[in-house]
Formats: C-alpha cells, structure tokens, sequence
C-alpha cells in the first residue's frame, strides 16, 4: 500500500537521556512519523471521523514523550509505535526521532532512532481492539 500520512519533524520536550547531565531539564527531540493506511474510503467520504486524525497524532506522541521520559531513544521510538499502532488503523508505523542537542555535542548533523513496524507484528498483537 503506498497511501500514508507524514508528520515532519514534530517537535516534542522530554526529559530523556543516559547520563546525569541529561536528567536535568526537557530536551527537544525532533519526530517524523509516518503511518501507512487505505486512503481510499476517507477520500470519497471527506470525513475526518473517517480518517487518521494527524493532530491527534501529533498531540498523542507530545503527550507519551512528556510522561514516558525513558533513557533511550529506541524505548521512546518502541512505545509511539506500539501506540500509533493501537489508536489509529494504521497498517505500519515509522518513527525516526532525532536528539539535535546530542548531535551538536557530538559534531554530528543529527543522531536518532528510525523504527518501522506492522500491526501484528512485535510488541504482541497490536491489531485487537480495532
């Protein structure tokens, strides 16, 4: 399928980080997402009832950044998946986070995480319920 929604470099503020000097205050990760569904039916219906909600999605992953505040990126990257996954009908997750402090740190352009995931596949079955 290649209809799909793409949210680019969302940014969030977490406190994230392996080492004590991270752990201090919020840190700006920068998110693009993506999810993979039929965009068929809200097409001909123009409905946002039924469509994947990309505000939804944005404030979602805002919200599961702010509260989950993990040491790792792949943590992070793993649980907004799991999460796109369960809330929408989306048929596949990408979740490419982005720790510009770190980078700049480091003398890097970027540093991150990039996952993709397919419902049903991993962290369980993340299709019941939908």
């Amino acid at each position: 399928m290649s209809d799909r929604i793409v949210i680019e470099a969302l940014q969030v503020d977490t406190l994230i980080g392996v080492y004590p000097h991270e752990r201090t205050g919020l840190q700006p990760l920068l998110l693009d997402l993506e999810l993979d569904y039929d965009n068929r039916h809200p097409a001909a219906s123009d409905a946002i009832s039924d469509a994947i909600d990309y505000a939804a999605v944005c404030l979602r992953a805002r919200e599961l950044a702010g509260s989950l505040q993990p040491q790792l990126l792949e943590t992070l990257a793993e649980a907004l998946a799991a999460e796109l996954l369960h809330t929408s009908t989306a048929t596949s997750v990408r979740v490419y986070i982005r720790k510009p402090q770190a980078a700049r740190t480091l003398g890097a352009l970027s540093v991150g995480v990039d996952i993709r995931r397919d419902r049903g596949v991993g962290l369980g079955d993340q299709s019941q319920g939908r």
